[in-house]
């Protein structure tokens, strides 16, 4: 009997990680990346979809070919059907399951309602609220067997309060829906200094769809005096188009570098649009853990429950307000004194509400329902 199935997102990157877990070695920087795994491994009997080899490639293309076709017509993709079909009987030995992303949730929801599944199954919801005005600009009958085979869940959680919020309404009570506050691992993420590079005025991080780096853009080009570093991804950097010479682009920057340059850092500033689930919610969890100032756009998703107040931990951006984001950065870079502070407030917070023993003991609070109740 396995107790908790995670379902992960597949990447090179997890997989690796986790191997390296089940190894005995370290996670490393990026442990949230594995939402708790290493942690409850020397707890429960933990398994996951990364465990073993995928059984099929063949099955994986024709998923994939199909799915690119479906998700045009319906707004939403089937999420990773080969993950769930390749482990189905490990599944089925699980006291509880945890889909990590829409990516495994969308398609453990479906195969849950078609008796597939047969273990409680928790779907953490990242962003799906946005994913369902998608499909019902399309067809309000899908968004409604969206929410049939909702119902089928046992627990939904949600790292953003907004979204949280929304499910909890839209779902009308039907399905238990929880806030899970995001964290970090406030030992490896911690204050340092390193000499061996030039600081940097303005340091902005992100590759979700979500983040509004046009707004940054903007500021470089009236201001080239400002010396700033956007860290991104190929595609993400691309659709900026020319940028003045006086933001440096760089793009999937290794974690370690990527702590390093957060180090040098006067300023962080993450603009974000208007969503439910993204705040830069990691990133800027990171860079408050390390005491640095960081200035967000005040969203949905981390506007409530994260307990984040403006001029003592954070600083708020107006979301979209290219006004609001050149006031704060400009008030800011000329005053070390308060960016000393909220920095120093930052971390504070970070270590005593938002670190990572905490995250995982919430987490570990909701799985127990299932793996205490049937195995005292």
């Amino acid at each position: 009997m396995i107790d908790v199935f995670y379902l992960f997102r597949e990447t090179p990157a997890r997989r690796d990680m986790l191997m390296k877990i089940l190894s005995g070695q370290g996670s490393g920087l990026a442990g949230e990346q594995l939402f708790g795994f290493d942690r409850l491994l020397h707890k429960w009997r933990v398994d996951s979809n990364l465990c073993f080899p995928r059984h099929s490639i063949f099955f994986d293309q024709i998923i994939s070919l199909f799915d690119r076709t479906y998700s045009v017509r319906a707004g939403a993709g089937l999420g990773d059907i080969g993950a769930i079909f390749s482990n189905l009987k490990r599944i089925n030995r699980a006291r509880v399951v945890l889909a990590t992303s829409d990516n495994t949730g969308l398609a453990a929801i479906r195969l849950k309602k078609w008796g597939l599944i047969t273990s409680p199954l928790i779907y953490v919801s990242v962003g799906l609220p946005e994913r369902l005005k998608a499909v019902a600009s399309l067809s309000l009958a899908r968004v409604d067997r969206y929410r049939q085979r909702l119902y089928g869940v046992d627990k939904i959680l949600a790292y953003g309060y907004a979204e949280a919020e929304w499910l909890h309404t839209w779902l009308g009570g039907e399905v238990d829906v929880q806030f899970l506050p995001f964290g970090v691992d406030t030992e490896k993420w911690t204050p340092f200094h390193y000499s061996g590079l030039d600081e940097i005025d303005v340091l902005s991080i992100g590759a979700d769809e979500m983040r509004d780096f046009s707004l940054l853009v903007e500021y470089g080009r009236k201001h080239p005096d400002i010396r700033v570093t956007l860290v991104t991804t190929e595609s993400c950097s691309k659709s900026l188009g020319h940028v003045p010479s006086n933001i440096k682009i760089l793009r999937d920057l290794p974690i370690d570098e990527l702590r390093i340059l957060i180090s040098k850092a006067r300023l962080v500033v993450l603009p974000v649009k208007e969503n439910s689930y993204s705040g830069a919610t990691t990133t800027m969890l990171q860079c408050m853990a390390m005491a640095k100032a960081v200035t967000v756009s005040r969203v949905g998703a981390i506007s409530k429950g994260y307990d984040l107040e403006d001029g003592t931990n954070i600083i708020w951006m107006e979301p979209g307000s290219y006004r609001s984001l050149e006031n704060v950065v400009d008030s800011l870079l000329v005053n070390n004194e308060i960016c000393k502070r909220i920095g120093d407030g930052a971390r504070h917070h970070v270590v005593k509400h938002l670190n990572w023993n905490l995250y995982v003991s919430r987490l570990e609070q909701y799985l127990t329902q299932w793996v205490y109740i049937q195995n005292p």
